[in-house]
């Protein structure tokens, strides 16, 4: 039986309750499914205090990029600049 989520402030306890929900509900729904029949939740927490690369070396950084790697690049402030749908979009721009 997996441990229930625990809120450590008061701000987090409707998320713990939504976590221990969806938990719960996938409990149910994976219980016959082989060979995985449960998950495991890691990485609950807030945005880390980062300083930003403008903050840093007083420049406006951007990047180029399709992936979930530009969420990296945002969480040092850099600016995901459009480019496409596509990599072959990406190459013309």
């Amino acid at each position: 039986m997996p441990l229930q989520v625990t809120a450590l402030t008061a701000g987090a306890i409707k998320t713990a309750n939504i976590a221990n929900q969806f938990v719960e509900r996938a409990k149910k729904i994976l219980a016959d499914k082989h060979p995985a029949n449960m998950l495991l939740l890691r990485g609950f927490s807030k945005k880390p205090e980062i300083l930003s690369m403008e903050a840093i070396y007083k420049i406006k950084p951007a990047v180029l990029l399709l992936s979930h790697v530009s969420r990296l690049a945002r969480l040092v402030g850099m600016a995901n600049l459009p480019t496409g749908a596509t990599f072959a979009d990406e190459i013309k721009q």
